[in-house]
This record gives C-alpha cells, sequence and structure tokens, in this order.
C-alpha cells in the first residue's frame, strides 16, 4: 500500500469556504466549516493508497474567546477521527488605512523625519489588527521533515500558499519517488502549488457535505462532544 500523508491550511480552507458561504446563490451554509478531513481526503485515494498521516494546521483566535471555544472543540473532535493539530499563534499587527493616507505621508515627507512623522501621524489612520503567522513556514517544515524521515509516499496538500512551494520542490528534486497531490475549490485563488504538484484534483460540494462531522462525538466513556448552534 501507498503511504499518504495530507498537508492542511486551515486558514486557506477555512476562507476559500466563507466566499461561497457568504454567496446568497450558493449551497454551502456553516455547517461545511466542520469538515472531518480525514474522511474527505480518503475520498481522493486511489484503491492501493492508505492515509498515514492528516496534519490540520490552525491557530486560535484569541481575540474571541467564543470563537476560540469552538475551534478548540472541533481541533478536539478532528482528533478523534486520527487528525493531528499542529497550533501557531495570531500575532497584533499594525496597518494603516490607505483612504487619503498617501497625501498625507507626502505632505509629511516633505518636513519631517521619519521619527517625526511617525510621532504626528494621526492615530485615526492606524489601526491594529491580527494575522495569523508561519503557518506556511510549519506546514513547509513538515513536508521536507516527513520527506527525510520517509514517511510519506504520496503527499496531499491541501493549501494554496505559494510560500511552500520551495519546500515541494525540494523534496521531489531530493526524494524523487515522492508524489504530490493538490486538492483544490475550484474558486480558490493562488492555483500556481497545482503546477508544481502536477497532479490535482478537485474537491466537490458533494464531498464536502458528506464529510461533515456527525452532531455528537463520543471523546471517551464520559465525555461527549456535541456541534455548537453556530455550526448548523
Amino acid at each position: 500500500m501507498k503511504r499518504v500523508n495530507v498537508y492542511i491550511d486551515w486558514f486557506n480552507f477555512y476562507h476559500s469556504l466563507l466566499n461561497k458561504i457568504d454567496d446568497k446563490n450558493s449551497w454551502f451554509t456553516n455547517k461545511f466549516k466542520r469538515c472531518n478531513f480525514k474522511k474527505l481526503s480518503e475520498l481522493y485515494l486511489d484503491d492501493w493508497e492508505k492515509i498515514n498521516e492528516v496534519y490540520f494546521f490552525t491557530a486560535y483566535p484569541i481575540w474571541d474567546s467564543d470563537k476560540t471555544e469552538r475551534h478548540k472543540i472541533y481541533v478536539r473532535a478532528l482528533q478523534k477521527f486520527w487528525v493531528r493539530s499542529i497550533i501557531w499563534k495570531f500575532k497584533t499587527v499594525e496597518r494603516k488605512f490607505t483612504n487619503k493616507m498617501r497625501v498625507i505621508e507626502f505632505l509629511l515627507n516633505l518636513v519631517l523625519s521619519e521619527k517625526e512623522k511617525m510621532k504626528y501621524l494621526p492615530k485615526r489612520l492606524r489601526y491594529h489588527t491580527y494575522e495569523e503567522k508561519e503557518t506556511d513556514v510549519n506546514i513547509a517544515v513538515k513536508i521536507v521533515e516527513d520527506a527525510f524521515k520517509d514517511n510519506y509516499d504520496k503527499a496531499v496538500i491541501l493549501s494554496w500558499d505559494s510560500d511552500i512551494i520551495p519546500a515541494i520542490e525540494s523534496v521531489k528534486k531530493n526524494f524523487r519517488d515522492k508524489e504530490f497531490l493538490s486538492l483544490l475549490l475550484t474558486w480558490a485563488k493562488g492555483k500556481v502549488i497545482q503546477n508544481v504538484c502536477i497532479n490535482k484534483k478537485i474537491i466537490s460540494y458533494t464531498d464536502v457535505k458528506n464529510s461533515l462531522l456527525p452532531k455528537e462525538i463520543e471523546i471517551s466513556k464520559w465525555i461527549i462532544i456535541k456541534k455548537p448552534e453556530s455550526w448548523e
């Protein structure tokens, strides 16, 4: 049997789904956010292939305790189905409103130093937000690490982040027996990875629907996870 590892970039998948969930003409609903990725991945394997590991790369939304709790429930539910979660984190970053910013900065640049400019730049034109960091690096490292450990014969990539392309190219160059398959949502951006993987398959609405988590998941004899209402 050919050993298959699956590498899932949750935020790529999640935000691509949101585009369809927010589309009134789409059949996708909130419940599609809670997919059993092991079950979904198995739908795209050949008869002589078998799942070895499924890695779920994600981070907890630290700015919203309710969302964090729901995401922890999801991670725990996936563990029940042998999906290994690799948790990273969000970092606070500063952003600038682009509206009128160029004109204001141009004028300030004429008369002020960089230090003085930041002092006088109106705070209302700057804001802080959260940005997920290093998931693409974690995926890339894991792909290469597993190849060196001979932990897979084939890697299934569910991500459209071009930052992991060098890792895939490195493995293909140094381990010519390793295969790659790109799993894609047809409307998702960044499909350049499919050209590097060579092989690709399209994730269908029906397959995602058939791979959703059940309403109740028995973690142990005394612990049962129930789907939050927001998942429906």
